[in-house]
């Protein structure tokens, strides 16, 4: 599932990293365009012509909180991972977290290493997870994410915070020390603009 609002300098970028998984079984990409004012929306679009590929959008800004639930509920499968639209992802992203969630039961998400990039997608530095916890390159179990209500919709930052605190609450994270996000540092990272 992606996510994006104003996000035409990294979208395809994104779309084209999820598109190229190494991978023996089949997903679809959701993304939710919440209401951009940019061409995000016709960017994206171009590869919704793709049958695993579907596009939604908000009729006006809602918030990650809001738009993810929106990708949520129309996913099908049984499991669902968010990538922002500003970051991409290596080609063996999903087959390695879902090896990992599949097979250890015990487990209703699994998270991954990341790289740090700059705009241009040249990396800059490792990140573990644990110790630098991101928002997305989580795989999550559909059901498990239900049962503790989704995303709060009215949350506009730290809205993964709050998910994670209930997720915690009630279920195990399975790490997996490899890393296979990229997450991409720029002057409009939500969390740069919080900080700064």
């Amino acid at each position: 599932m992606v996510c994006a609002w104003n996000e035409e300098r990294y979208i395809q970028t994104c779309l084209r990293s999820l598109l190229n998984q190494y991978t023996k079984f089949d997903f679809e990409i959701i993304i939710v365009n919440d209401a951009s004012t940019d061409s995000t929306f016709e960017i994206a679009s171009n590869f919704a012509e793709s049958n695993n590929v579907k596009i939604f959008s908000n009729d006006i800004n809602m918030g990650i909180g809001y738009s993810s639930n929106v990708g949520i509920k129309q996913s099908r499968g049984r499991y669902i991972v968010r990538v922002d639209a500003d970051d991409y992802v290596s080609e063996f992203f999903l087959q390695t977290l879902f090896l990992g969630i599949h097979d250890n039961i015990n487990y209703k998400a699994v998270t991954c290493d990341y790289f740090t990039v700059n705009v241009d997608g040249i990396f800059q530095s490792r990140k573990l997870f644990e110790a630098n916890p991101i928002a997305c390159g989580i795989m999550f179990e559909k059901d498990a994410l239900i049962s503790i209500g989704l995303y709060r919709d009215e949350l506009r930052v730290f809205e993964e915070i709050d998910l994670m605190k209930r997720f915690k609450e009630k279920y195990q994270i399975l790490h997996i020390p490899i890393t296979l996000y990229r997450y991409r540092i720029h002057e409009m990272n939500t969390s740069v603009n919080l900080k700064g």
